[in-house]
């Protein structure tokens, strides 16, 4: 199960605060973790990008998403059912650019990473909010 939680305490990017996405059941152990990721909101999902600050190896929460890509979201007290996709072409890009406007690291990241870096969108299932 994937928790998204509302802002970083403390944190902000071009002055606005920093949402945050956090992981879900782990693929291997089975146990939930919460970790914190940015996102944008994305048609009618959230676009997630697992840089993992410019390291040569994917995120974990990318690796538990690509096993099992349900998910549940937590943004600002609602809680959504959502599946995980992850996307390429056109669409990657924009999401990439809408991202790295709200936080320029992704950018400075990418170039250290040596791999191409994933961008997943999580879609909630409809009618499945509360």
């Amino acid at each position: 199960m994937c928790r998204c939680c509302g802002s970083l305490p403390g944190a902000s990017a071009s002055r606005r605060p920093i949402p945050s996405c956090c992981s879900r059941q782990r693929a291997k152990s089975g146990k939930e973790r919460t970790v914190p990721l940015l996102y944008v909101d994305w048609e009618a999902g959230f676009g997630v990008i697992g840089t993992r600050f410019g390291s040569q190896q994917h995120p974990g929460w990318y690796h538990n998403l690509s096993k099992n890509p349900e998910a549940v979201v937590e943004i600002k007290g609602k809680r959504y059912e959502c599946t995980a996709r992850e996307i390429d072409g056109d669409e990657r890009v924009e999401i990439w650019k809408a991202a790295s406007q709200m936080y320029e690291g992704y950018d400075a990241n990418a170039p250290r990473a040596k791999r191409k870096i994933p961008v997943l969108v999580l879609m909630p299932k409809a009618g499945n909010v509360s």
